[in-house]
């Protein structure tokens, strides 16, 4: 299914130009007997025609909050007005800070979010403050262009595994390999994104991160290809963490997020010289 999306949906939309739904392509797959019934469903399916149903979609994304707000109506007879919706990165700093030990968060802590994809942002930076028990939080930086939560999901997809899922085994594959073995690859990968200051950035950015990423990878070896992403997982992630430290002084960390599950990576972040603290929530 995810390889029948790549070539169905996003091959003709990045590489052909066109306006390809979600919702056509899949449509076999829509269950209209879910809660709430049919009838809601068809409507639902009916107003997104001709529209991509992306999350990308301004109209998804409006659309999809009222359809969970009427869903939750009907279910639990909650009044609309109590239903909110929270910052997906936010949420995440605020699990992270919220889970770190009440001794370990007594001044301020430095909190990270890492992921694939959110409410359009997929890295951020906040500095927490504890005064006397009143918390406050400040946004230290924050971007949609961190490239490992998606190339991680992409790699995994291309090894023949299943991607959100199958990433720890691609993670526990790598050091299989030696770095002597991985690093020509682990050069090429370091073509596309580096870190500037507390910004990742794209210097080569590939058109896709499925046939794009496919093609950089042909013909090497299945353990070269884990070696060499775990490497530049953590030499990313590692410059990253070092710039926000030497930036605001702060040397407590608390990070959460999908990429925040690569423990290798967490480990070199706690291991590093200038942190005194890593916190990661289960």
């Amino acid at each position: 299914d995810y390889i029948y999306e790549q070539k169905k949906i996003w091959k003709p939309r990045l590489f052909d130009n066109q306006n390809i739904s979600q919702l056509e392509v899949f449509k076999e797959r829509i269950d209209k007997k879910q809660f709430p019934g049919k009838s809601f469903w068809e409507n639902v399916v009916k107003k997104l025609e001709g529209d991509s149903a992306h999350v990308t979609s301004k109209l998804s994304l409006n659309y999809g909050q009222d359809i969970r707000r009427e869903v939750a109506f009907k279910h639990l007879n909650l009044e609309k007005s109590k239903i909110h919706f929270t910052d997906h990165s936010f949420t995440h700093a605020c699990y992270a800070y919220y889970t770190t030990p009440d001794s370990e968060r007594m001044d301020s802590n430095l909190v990270l979010t890492l992921d694939a994809f959110g409410d359009n942002i997929n890295y951020s930076a906040y500095v927490f403050k504890n005064l006397k028990g009143r918390i406050s939080s400040e946004k230290i930086c924050a971007g949609n262009d961190f490239i490992m939560g998606r190339l991680y999901r992409y790699v995994t997809l291309i090894l023949g595994l299943k991607p959100n899922e199958h990433e720890y085994k691609v993670m526990g594959l790598a050091p299989y390999c030696k770095e002597n073995y991985f690093k020509p690859l682990l050069e090429k990968l370091k073509t596309i994104q580096d870190v500037q200051g507390l910004d990742f950035i794209y210097k080569n950015k590939p058109k896709d991160m499925y046939f794009s990423i496919k093609e950089l990878l042909d013909g090497e070896r299945f353990d070269t290809i884990s070696g060499a992403l775990q490497a530049y997982t953590e030499y990313l992630i590692k410059k990253w963490v070092d710039n926000l430290i030497k930036n605001t002084g702060i040397r407590k960390i608390s990070i959460a997020g999908g990429v925040a599950m690569n423990v290798k990576a967490n480990m070199l972040i706690a291991k590093l010289d200038n942190v005194d603290y890593l916190h990661v929530p289960p």
